[in-house]
């Protein structure tokens, strides 16, 4: 049983949201994806999700 990565890179977080790493870059930018971890390159599944919400509309309860 192998249990999925919650840190992932630009290239999977990139292809977790469906978008280029360019893309994902200028969205980190722009504060609609959230920064990564200090002291990483790395983000957190869970935090991007609650991006996604948040811009998706659905807000950080569902």
């Amino acid at each position: 049983m192998t249990i999925p990565p919650r840190l992932i890179g630009r290239k999977e977080a990139a292809e977790y949201c469906c978008i280029s790493p360019t893309c994902f870059s200028m969205w980190v930018a722009s504060h609609k994806m959230p920064p990564t971890i200090p002291g990483t390159r790395k983000w957190d599944k869970r935090a991007i999700d609650a991006k996604l919400n948040e811009i998706s509309g659905l807000g950080n309860n569902n």
